[in-house]
């Protein structure tokens, strides 16, 4: 991934997502977003920047999320664990209707 720029400095707050611009907000989510598929090591070193700016990405957008998400109208929900490879688990979790 190419250097997405200068990220908010050590300490910084990211807590007024209103108060963000939204280059710094894009930056963010871009962030977040490699260090989904990388390591945050990995992410940190390729957007030449440091673990803990990684970790405060990661963290405003997961806090982001949990703001603005809505369950309203979520009324049953069902859980599954499906193996996709010798020993390999994933949980799936899914909105069902209630006439299951």
């Amino acid at each position: 991934p190419p250097n997405a720029g200068k990220f908010p400095a050590r300490g910084g707050s990211l807590t007024d997502s209103c108060a963000l611009d939204s280059d710094l907000r894009a930056q963010l989510v871009l962030l977040a977003s490699w260090a989904r598929r990388l390591n945050w090591k990995e992410t940190a070193a390729c957007f030449h920047t440091n673990w803990d700016t990684v970790c405060r990405s990661v963290k405003w957008v997961v806090d982001f999320g949990l703001k603005h998400r809505d369950l309203d109208g979520i009324t049953a929900i069902g859980v599954d664990e499906i193996t996709y490879s010798k020993d390999r688990y994933m949980t799936l979790v899914y909105q069902r209707p209630l006439d299951w």
